[in-house]
């Protein structure tokens, strides 16, 4: 059943985070700060003041879905410690990249505890040319590379082994019929291409004010799709804010990090296209409406144009 996020008291939720935060440290209190609320999620940050002598406050975040069930919290806990971990490895993500360590979980309500990060959203960022990210001429880049980058190592994660071939067919049956025939005649994709999805939200990215990119919300089980899927989705996001004249340089950068992580160093003309196609689809709404091949060949066509065609792409 799902979580009616509006009831959730702040009494509650204090009392849930003390009692998780309180079991590995000594904590004297923890003081409710802000609360954000939409129909799908819950948001509320504290500040933990610490039992010894010298330590310093720190703040946390509870996160709550509203779909989430305890499982559903535990898995993304277990999965946010396993990208934190990434950043142990040798070669790991590099130092432009954060995973926060989750610091706990909760079963009633079900929810996440996680270190409050300091930052942007990374698309308002993006479209915002004042922001110093475009100010600075050597921070985009990186930024912009780093979140391909990102996405390598979370698909890493994500990916499902062993790819059956009725795994391979499930995630192509969420495709609409011209698009799996535009995918198998054009950028057939290969094995190794089928991840648990992931939707990915717009505050799942934060860049700071130093330009480090820090990532919140982990892979977690759901229904087989096609990488490219998840990486058309943030392209074509990226696009549809950058100025036209930027377009394709920032999405060569995404592509060019995705290509850097473990997984993505084998995504190569095939899986380009595939996603080039998965961007197509996002732009002309093909999940919602059929087209004839031709019609989706020639809206293909424009939409490889309008790339970099000033107020051509809208978001």
């Amino acid at each position: 059943m799902a979580i009616d996020i509006s009831t959730l008291d702040q009494e509650t939720i204090t009392r849930v985070v003390a009692d998780v935060l309180t079991t590995s440290r000594s904590i004297d209190r923890v003081e409710p700060m802000d609360t954000w609320r939409t129909r799908n999620s819950g948001f509320w940050r504290f500040r933990a003041h610490p039992g010894n002598a010298g330590d310093w406050p720190f703040d946390v975040v509870f996160k709550v879905e509203r779909r989430w069930t305890p499982e559903s919290a535990e898995g993304t806990h277990d999965a946010l410690r396993r990208l934190s971990d990434l950043q142990h490895l040798t070669p790991g993500p590099s130092s432009g990249i954060s995973f926060p360590e989750p610091l706990g979980w909760t079963r009633e309500p079900p929810g996440v505890i996680m270190p409050s990060v300091e930052g942007v959203e990374l698309f308002d960022a993006l479209a915002d040319t004042g922001h110093a990210l475009w100010t600075d001429s050597d921070r985009l880049p990186d930024v912009v590379k780093s979140c391909g980058e990102a996405f390598g190592w979370i698909h890493r994660l994500a990916v499902i082994d062993p790819e059956t071939d009725a795994v391979r067919r499930a995630a192509l049956q969420r495709l609409p019929v011209v698009m799996r025939w535009v995918l198998k005649r054009w950028a057939p994709v290969g094995k190794g291409s089928v991840i648990r999805s992931h939707n990915f939200s717009r505050n799942d990215f934060l860049v700071s004010a130093d330009g480090r990119l820090s990532v919140l919300d982990p892979p977690i089980l759901g229904t087989p799709a096609l990488l490219h899927e998840d990486v058309a989705w943030f392209t074509y996001q990226l696009l549809s804010r950058a100025p036209a004249s930027d377009r394709l340089r920032l999405r060569r950068l995404f592509l060019g990090g995705y290509q850097s992580s473990s997984l993505g160093g084998s995504f190569e003309k095939a899986g380009l296209r595939a996603v080039g196609i998965c961007e197509a689809a996002r732009a002309l709404g093909t999940a919602k409406r059929s087209l004839t091949k031709g019609e989706f060949a020639d809206a293909f066509r424009s939409f490889r144009i309008a790339l970099t065609t000033p107020g051509r792409l809208s978001a």
